[in-house]
């Protein structure tokens, strides 16, 4: 084997976009999909040209794909590959991969292969441990990047969430991720900072907390549009890459911060490449202030995304995801992923921080302030709210009571920076 070949799945038709030459890694845009008119880079940081890109230049993206820690670990090990062989990797499990990518051999990617009804047996032992995780995502040959331990799976249309859930095979697209968490209360966290997002007015998927065997977390996929019909689902790729891979940016070093800083260089890119930059910086603003109110620290650049449009329309700031509050652990550090103002740590934020988070975005202190009120006036009722929504659950609203006392002086910061 000596080349990789990328393709686009987000048509009928697989579109070839390059290859990845091995030894030494390269990677080039095919000149075929050069030549088309709505030929659209995979990542801002590889814009379309004819040369060859070096490895240090394509590695951010690529092996931007896959899991990360313990997860990819467990993934190498179902595959039989050293978890550093990242292209190694994604050519074994780079038929479902987040966004509209596969990467084969050379060959097109196989017409899809199709699903497996799953009962809640079958549920309980996939979820029953990390090493079954990575068994059943090397099944479908699929690639979710981060650390949890997670797997993709479609859901048939009409029925419940509890039934209905179907496993890829062979490269067939997901529409949910599903997740478990390594301390029992982080599902409950993050249904609850999703739930209360959305009611906060941020984009976020829809979620749903399920027990097969333990509690999981079910976030429908924005990179897949679902149309329903038969017994199993039609689904499109969306294009889509986190700010990570944008910026060109290592895994391994998503939480770097960027000179001058995280915030200002994600605005930046959002000025320079969205279709609608102000909208899109002012959510990048409410995400930052929800992220800091209901403390979560894990804000890191994979924690943020981009969705390209169809045909090369351009590109908006995904809906969030991954929003979960660390600081309800003692464990896990209180430093931010990304600076907020001149404060690193969570507690050192101060209302002139956020003054200086404004302005390093270029966002009016009134505007910000504005959206903080906002966020102040809503967040308790929205997760009192969203703590009571899962009957199933008795231990969901002990949760959001928790939440709520631990981000009591964060909600007086906000308070007191929008009067």
């Amino acid at each position: 084997m000596k080349a990789l070949s990328v393709f686009r799945l987000d048509g009928p038709e697989h579109q070839l976009v390059g290859r990845i030459v091995l030894e030494p890694a390269t990677f080039a845009y095919d000149p075929g999909y050069l030549a088309l008119p709505d030929a659209c880079a995979l990542s801002c940081s590889l814009p379309l040209r004819e040369e060859p890109y070096s490895e240090d230049r394509l590695m951010p993206y690529f092996d931007g794909l896959l899991p990360e820690g313990t997860a990819r670990i467990a993934q190498a090990a179902a595959l039989n590959v050293e978890p550093d062989n990242y292209l190694m990797l994604l050519l074994r499990c780079g038929l479902e991969i987040i966004g509209d990518i596969a990467v084969t051999e050379g060959e097109p990617p196989a017409t899809q292969g199709g699903y497996r009804p799953l009962d809640e047996r079958n549920l309980e032992a996939l979820f029953s441990s990390m090493g079954e995780l990575a068994e059943s995502n090397s099944e479908a040959r699929l690639s979710l990047a981060g650390t949890q331990g997670k797997t993709g799976l479609a859901h048939a249309s009409g029925a419940t969430m509890e039934s209905g859930w179907l496993q890829p095979r062979a490269g067939a697209a997901s529409t949910h991720i599903l997740k478990v968490g390594a301390l029992p209360d982080v599902p409950f966290l993050e249904y609850l900072c999703l739930k209360t997002a959305a009611a906060c007015g941020i984009d976020s998927p829809e979620v749903d907390l399920l027990r097969f065997g333990r509690p999981v977390l079910c976030v429908a996929r924005y990179d897949r549009a679902v149309t329903p019909g038969g017994e199993s689902p039609h689904v499109a790729r969306l294009h889509q890459e986190d700010f990570a891979q944008a910026l060109g940016v290592l895994p391994d070093a998503k939480y770097r911060e960027l000179e001058p800083s995280t915030a200002t260089a994600v605005a930046n890119l959002l000025r320079t490449r969205s279709t609608r930059p102000l909208e899109d910086i002012e959510t990048f603003a409410r995400v930052t202030l929800f992220n800091y109110l209901v403390g979560n620290c894990d804000n890191h650049l994979k924690n943020l995304s981009l969705l390209h449009r169809p045909s090369g329309a351009g590109l908006r700031l995904a809906p969030v995801y991954d929003l979960v509050s660390t600081t309800r652990f003692d464990r896990f550090s209180r430093a931010m992923g990304m600076r907020l103002g001149g404060a690193s740590v969570i507690d050192d934020v101060k209302a002139d921080d956020l003054t200086k988070f404004g302005e390093t975005i270029g966002v009016d202190r009134r505007e910000l302030a504005e959206i903080a009120r906002e966020l102040a006036e809503a967040v308790t009722g929205a997760l009192r709210a969203a703590g009571d929504e899962q009957p199933q659950f008795p231990e969901l609203p002990y949760v959001a009571d928790d939440l709520l006392e631990d981000m009591a002086p964060r909600l007086d910061v906000l308070d007191h920076f929008a009067t």
